[in-house]
């Protein structure tokens, strides 16, 4: 692509793909750290993944262990049997 800058007179030449697959990474890199460090968002791993449920477990658990400690609890207790199974 050449671009033309105006008064100037200046012509450039560059690769635009090179520019846009740069601009973009920069941009998801951006958007993934204001989420982790102002948004409350936590990172996760593709292995930590349930694709039978479409969750992440892990981190649905420990969230609602943190966030609703007395409700976790309930929830447990009425399906303990279920829990010990999946932490063997």
């Amino acid at each position: 692509m050449i671009l033309f800058i105006g008064e100037i007179g200046l012509f450039l030449e560059f690769d635009l793909t090179i520019i846009t697959r740069d601009t973009e990474l920069t941009f998801e890199t951006a958007i993934e750290i204001s989420l982790l460090e102002d948004g409350g968002y936590v990172k996760g791993h593709f292995i930590d993944f349930d694709a039978d449920l479409g969750i992440f477990t892990k981190y649905v658990i420990e969230f609602l262990k943190s966030s609703q400690p007395i409700q976790w609890e309930k929830l447990a207790n009425m399906h303990k049997d279920v829990l010990k199974r999946k932490n063997k």
